[in-house]
């Protein structure tokens, strides 16, 4: 090809030969210069079918990709899925780089196939679930008897240590339940568990509660020397129609993070009515988040 000629080319196809994963040589407009085997005979086409007259993107799931400009692809997300011709049970999900060869006018795609590596994640994600069952009925008994216990206990000391030892073992089956819920959420089986008269004041209180006496894994406490929790919470705030198991998990989840990156000063849970809505606001005094990172905080471990 008129782009890339010589030598280079010469060193292309030396790669292309020695590479088992796809990889394809485009140019900027997403033209197949040249392609590994491996990529022809996975997804369906002929090299005289592909070589000069395919663009790139149509190896791409339709809802993957959403433009080729001037060597740059739009994803809607990563991996990306790799499509056959023909045949969609072929398709292969794939992990994909671009690496732009400037003053060659062409630009090398690169994918690796995921399919082993989804296929670990799998057994991992069920061996978890699998212990998470077995967890289950255990610590659902010791939250009974802990229930039993605080309704007969006098002394509010040791009912103090009751409900602290009743509202863990919840947040603990709550984690056990997450887990199991990766499963369920991969199969497309996650369910909400709605209910009516959920209050986010109490859920603050539990979380304050859980927080003010909790310890990280080296055993030290999460609320380190210098820092205040306070609520600031609205009272006579509405009850909502939710699932209080999850708001449970965010508010927790959210706490516990500001915890851990605020050195000195406060954090704080707060509720306020906002309409026909509750905002629950948990602020602190910590380093913040770059403003760059924004974006990244829905993103799992972003």
């Amino acid at each position: 090809p008129s782009t890339a000629m010589g030598d280079f080319w010469d060193g292309v196809q030396s790669l292309l030969q020695a590479c088992q994963d796809y990889m394809v040589v485009v140019e900027k407009d997403g033209t197949i210069k040249a392609a590994t085997a491996k990529v022809w005979d996975a997804f369906g086409y002929s090299k005289e079918d592909m070589l000069g007259k395919l663009n790139v993107t149509a190896l791409f799931h339709a809802e993957a990709v959403t433009a080729w400009e001037d060597g740059k692809v739009r994803m809607k997300g990563c991996p990306a899925v790799w499509v056959h011709k023909d045949n969609e049970n072929k398709n292969v999900e794939v992990e994909f780089t671009v690496v732009p060869i400037e003053d060659k006018g062409v630009l090398l795609v690169h994918g690796k196939d995921l399919t082993e590596r989804i296929k670990a994640d799998r057994q991992q994600q069920d061996f978890l679930a699998h212990v998470a069952h077995e967890l289950r009925t255990p610590l659902n008994g010791m939250i009974g008897l802990a229930d039993g216990m605080i309704k007969s206990e006098q002394n509010k000391g040791r009912l103090k240590h009751l409900k602290m030892i009743y509202a863990c073992g919840k947040r603990l089956s709550g984690l056990v339940e997450m887990i199991m819920d990766v499963s369920a959420l991969r199969d497309g089986k996650l369910q909400l568990d709605i209910s009516e008269g959920v209050s986010c004041n109490e859920i603050c209180e539990e979380v304050f509660e859980l927080m003010s006496t909790a310890v990280d894994k080296n055993n030290k406490p999460l609320v380190k020397k210098g820092i205040e929790l306070l609520t600031d919470l609205e009272a006579n705030l509405p009850v909502l129609t939710g699932d209080r198991d999850r708001l449970s998990q965010v508010i927790f989840n959210i706490t516990n993070n500001a915890l851990k990156f605020t050195a000195k000063g406060h954090v704080k849970l707060s509720t306020k009515t906002i309409g026909d809505a509750v905002r629950v606001t948990c602020s602190d005094t910590g380093q913040g988040i770059k403003k760059e990172n924004i974006e990244k905080i829905f993103t799992a471990f972003g």
